[in-house]
């Protein structure tokens, strides 16, 4: 364990595989809620690299994104359809 600059937050060192794979240490992974699968987004900065978990819903225009009406009428199956504007 090292410290950062500061020296006030304990910082974990980790190592590249042969496979290019850094394996992020289980403390950090559970406080965050990063299950297997999760994306993340690389960048390149002056001191070295930035993760960042992509967003968990994609980018959308608000009339692209549907809503159900659970109050549709039970005989018929849900109805869903585009977000109208609302008048």
């Amino acid at each position: 364990m090292c410290y950062n600059l500061t020296g006030m937050l304990p910082m974990q060192t980790t190592r590249l595989s042969t496979k290019g794979q850094i394996i992020l240490p289980k403390n950090i992974r559970v406080s965050r809620a990063w299950g297997p699968g999760t994306e993340f987004t690389v960048e390149e900065t002056g001191d070295g690299i930035l993760l960042r978990p992509t967003g968990r819903f994609p980018d959308a225009d608000l009339a692209e994104v549907a809503v159900c009406d659970p109050n549709a009428n039970r005989r018929r199956p849900h109805r869903c359809g585009p977000l109208l504007a609302a008048n």
